[in-house]
């Protein structure tokens, strides 16, 4: 066999191979941005900073949204001052082609606002208690 009609085969194997191949931001179950790990650095209620007083430590993370359901899960691990570590598992709803979502949690609803800059996260909104939420986050 010639060595050039033997190179022709290996590239166009090789070529075949790298066209066939799916990137993950190709994937359509994957363009939900909020599927993620969130360190929480900033969380404010009603303008009051809850971080460093009602928080030692908080990280959200928001799981597989089924847009067939309408719904997602979600997991607050928080580190409370005096009951230590908590962790709780909610459900998250976004709105139609926008960027508002209702979170789940805790017994407490929050309708909230998300937007992105890189990689951070910022929620605002109205949790159900009437407090007016802040939330900062960074992907993790």
């Amino acid at each position: 066999m010639n060595i050039k009609y033997l190179s022709l085969i290996c590239f166009l194997l090789g070529s075949s191979v790298l066209f066939f191949t799916s990137c993950e931001s190709d994937d359509p179950d994957n363009d939900n941005e909020l599927e993620a790990t969130w360190d929480v650095v900033s969380f404010t209620k009603d303008e009051i900073e809850e971080m460093g007083s009602s928080y030692e430590m908080l990280t959200i993370e928001f799981r597989t949204y089924d847009e067939t359901d309408g719904v997602g899960t979600m997991v607050w691990v928080e580190d409370v001052p005096v009951f230590g570590s908590q962790t709780s598992t909610g459900t998250y709803e976004l709105g139609p082609g926008s960027s508002d979502m209702t979170i789940f949690i805790n017994g407490t609803t929050a309708n909230l606002n998300y937007s992105f800059s890189g990689t951070n996260l910022t929620l605002r909104g109205t949790s159900d208690d009437g407090d007016d939420w802040d939330i900062e986050a960074i992907r993790l």
